[in-house]
């Protein structure tokens, strides 16, 4: 039995955490990576084009391939690095992670300036009652805590998208998912638990019972919405670029995994078409552009640019991939 688990499983040291990992031959260093629960970024979601899962083997160092030659320059071949979506394990290895955020500290903004007027207040909900709004953006996701029993802002949290190491864009995530199963299955389950773990630390600082947790309403670009309710967004990948869903019923947080907020109601505002998305709808209403008389231009300046233009109550919108504009791109 121990022949044909030696034959069957390889053994991936990691000196930097001192841990190790059994997993079956023939999976990809990045896959092996991830059933560990390590994050390794991955500009392209694993087709070999960005260079940035590089690993060093330590020992047991496979073969270059040629996506490594390409790549990687010689030196660094030479010593050990290896690009993680692209070597097999075949025999037991170690391997040493890069360092983490080399890319620099990305500060999120929370707040809005400038505004010409407040954007109209909700009314009182039930005394003891809590909520949330999240904005899941392809780089960010920021979450508002609120007290609907007394229709105000209690605080707020932001934080890197962790479906980042998937893709640093919104083609790269959609092809990753599409990929399979198990994949959209990931990029929903890293969100989730990021978000539910970020709510329940905010409702912890400020004693909300969880249990009085009543409603969680998300804001996003389509393709973030599809991966949220693991809808494989394929289709907005490719022309004519449309989504298989704008609208979609409320149903409990539990359903899309959810755990400390399990029994809240989990609401997606509605989007238009194309990369046109929630969080542009959001903005708009948030502000009342329709109720006013004259000519508005509103711009969410996100990876997943969206522009609409409001008059007389009247809308028209596009999207555009802004993130490369501000961010850089290989």
């Amino acid at each position: 039995m121990s022949d044909q688990r030696r034959r069957n499983t390889v053994r991936l040291s990691l000196p930097d955490f001192g841990s190790e990992v059994e997993v079956e031959a023939g999976k990809t260093v990045m896959e092996a990576l991830r059933l560990a629960g390590l994050a390794l970024e991955s500009e392209c979601g694993g087709r070999a084009t960005c260079g940035t899962c590089r690993v060093r083997f330590l020992g047991g160092a496979p073969a270059a391939s040629a996506e490594d030659k390409l790549l990687l320059d010689d030196d660094a071949v030479a010593q050990g690095w290896r690009l993680a979506c692209q070597t097999t394990l075949t025999d037991d290895c170690r391997i040493a992670l890069p360092a983490a955020g080399a890319g620099g500290e990305l500060r999120i903004l929370t707040e809005a300036y400038g505004l010409a007027e407040a954007p109209p207040a909700a009314p009182p909900g039930r005394a003891g009652t809590y909520g949330a709004a999240v904005d899941v953006g392809t780089t960010t996701v920021v979450c508002y805590l609120l007290d609907l029993g007394h229709a105000r802002q209690v605080d707020v949290v932001s934080f890197i998208n962790p479906q980042r190491r998937l893709g640093p864009d919104v083609i790269s995530r959609i092809i990753y998912a599409h990929q399979g199963r198990d994949n959209l299955l990931e990029a929903r389950h890293c969100l989730v638990e990021a978000v539910d773990e970020a709510l329940a630390a905010l409702c912890a600082k400020h004693r909300a019972p969880l249990r009085s947790f009543s409603r969680i309403t998300v804001v996003g670009n389509p393709t973030m919405l599809h991966l949220l309710r693991a809808v494989d967004p394929w289709p907005l990948g490719v022309v004519p670029y449309q989504p298989v869903f704008t609208e979609a019923p409320a149903v409990t947080a539990a359903e899309v995994g959810f755990r400390r907020l399990a029994g809240a109601e989990l609401v997606l505002l509605p989007g238009v078409a194309g990369h046109l998305g929630a969080d542009a709808v959001a903005g708009v209403v948030a502000l009342g552009l329709p109720r006013h008389r004259g000519l508005f231009l509103f711009i969410d300046m996100g990876t997943n640019g969206e522009i609409v233009l409001v008059s007389e109550g009247a809308a028209v919108g596009a999207s555009c991939a802004a993130g490369p504009a501000f961010e850089g791109v290989r």
